[in-house]
């Protein structure tokens, strides 16, 4: 190698560190936007129908329609329901416009669910328990997750009996928890991190049964990203206990899940019959999704429904279709754009084989130093995924100091080749995957200066395939065929 060649890769090696470390930091530097004010009104339907428009003041309409029939849960719970998980999926994407704001929009949008068939147009749902703290879920060590339970205010008659219906709605990450996200727990089949949560909603949705004692319940279950796993658990622990304690009158036909963007959450046997009523919709590009991998023997509960991709489609010209009706949708709530991968779901696919060729387990996930010349934890890719992402997204260190300092020596020790291949392979996917877009949205002249080097747009395609609005937005779209299995 001449003396050219190595002032290259030095400089390009600097080059990185320093955009690498805007990515990471100037998250923390941004002023959190001033809240605005959200409303939901109702649009009058037929006596059997509730439609909930959420309005909310943000880039464009910011409509987001649902259409709640109480009559569908009489319907076969294993079964897909196109309505019920439209229904669902909009709650989800409501519960991200709770922080900061004095009007909760889940509980508004609740509030609108009316009788449409009487005069009184009274609410028919109460809330019956809420967990939404200033530390966003509990404690500031980021470990539970916000969410909601409501419950009918009187049975409906269903099949010949009086039933109550219940809603679990929980919400998806927002700063804290990203830490507790990557906390499998080195001996645990299941997520440890994940189930923390779930067992505080799950409590709290027994405190309510207690309440509907020996009487007919149906129970709807649903959340996004990490909201999604804690639903996904919840459900389960529900189907485990049918027919015992306080859920005695309830069966596998009376229980609804239905969640999005849903993390992997368990070594045992999640596709067991008795979980069929669980439904995990996922979008194939989603790196959520596949953490942690598969490969490890980590699944989901319940069956999964993948969103349509590029190159996981048979069909391309319905693909083109599907994604047309779904950008115009997501553009039309808030402005926001989808960008799906260019190579659909190969990139992702690279990258998490790159990770399982060389971190086969989950024990290695914890134990297994990636730096040939130290056995020392820190070098772990639980210390790697854990510091550099959660600092990222605003996580601190158990609650006390931010990782930013930590996050700085990662960086640092992954340009020194430190974390190995799975290290520069995460590094190389995020800076080119989101890092960059966010770096050329913050320095608009870098772009110019990149461009004339690298043929990239530089999209963010790891936000985009993951966040809500795309998942309500192909919900929107599709039919329970248009999903690949």
């Amino acid at each position: 190698m001449n003396k050219k060649h190595l002032w290259i890769i030095i400089i390009t090696l600097v080059v990185i560190l320093a955009l690498v470390g805007v990515l990471i930091f100037s998250r923390s530097c941004k002023k959190e936007p001033k809240p605005t004010e959200t409303t939901t009104t109702l649009v009058p339907t037929d006596p059997k129908a509730n439609i909930v428009h959420h309005i909310k003041e943000r880039g464009k309409n910011g409509i987001a329609e649902m259409d709640y029939v109480e009559s569908d849960l009489t319907k076969d719970s294993t079964q897909y329901q196109d309505r019920l998980a439209k229904f669902t999926v909009g709650l989800s994407l409501l519960t991200y416009g709770v922080r900061g704001r004095t009007k909760d929009p889940v509980e508004d949008a609740i509030a609108q669910i009316k009788d449409s068939g009487t005069e009184s147009g009274q609410s028919l749902y109460t809330e019956a328990e809420e967990k939404y703290t200033k530390n966003k879920g509990g404690d500031s060590d980021g470990k539970f997750s916000p969410f909601w339970i409501f419950k009918r205010n009187e049975p409906i008659r269903m099949d010949g009996e009086n039933c109550n219906i219940v809603f679990v709605i929980v919400q998806g990450t927002q700063a804290e928890e990203w830490s507790s996200n990557f906390e499998s727990g080195l001996n645990d089949k299941v997520h440890k991190g994940f189930d923390i949560a779930a067992n505080e909603v799950f409590d709290s949705l027994k405190e309510t049964m207690k309440l509907l004692a020996n009487e007919k319940t149906k129970i709807i279950i649903t959340g996004h990203s990490r909201g999604g796993a804690v639903a996904n658990l919840v459900a389960a622990k529900i189907d485990e206990g049918l027919g015992d304690s306080v859920f005695t009158d309830v069966t596998k036909d009376d229980v609804f899940a239905y969640t999005y963007a849903t993390p992997n959450v368990s070594r045992a046997n999640v596709k067991n019959a008795k979980y069929q009523n669980i439904f995990n919709i996922v979008n194939p590009e989603d790196f959520v999704t596949r953490v942690m991998p598969s490969e490890w023997g980590y699944g989901r509960y319940g069956q999964t429904l993948n969103l349509p991709s590029s190159n996981k489609n048979n069909s391309q010209a319905a693909y083109k279709k599907y994604l047309e009706k779904a950008r115009n949708i997501a553009e039309q709530f808030d402005g926001v754009k989808y960008e799906p991968f260019p190579g659909g779901t190969k990139t992702i696919d690279y990258y998490m084989k790159s990770v399982s060729d060389d971190v086969k387990n989950n024990k290695e996930y914890y134990k297994k130093s990636l730096n040939k010349h130290s056995e020392d934890d820190k070098y772990s890719l639980h210390y790697f995924y854990r510091t550099i992402i959660g600092a990222a997204m605003g996580a601190s260190d158990g609650g006390k100091n931010d990782l930013k300092d930590k996050a700085r020596d990662v960086l640092f020790n992954t340009i020194r080749g430190f974390y190995g291949k799975v290290g520069t392979a995460t590094l190389k996917f995020l800076l080119t995957n989101q890092g960059m877009a966010m770096i050329f949205e913050k320095y608009p002249q870098a772009k110019n200066i990149a461009g004339k080097f690298v043929k990239s747009d530089f999209s963010k395609y790891f936000e985009s395939a993951h966040q809500i609005e795309t998942y309500y937005a192909f919900v929107n779209v599709l039919d329970e065929d248009d999903y690949v299995k």
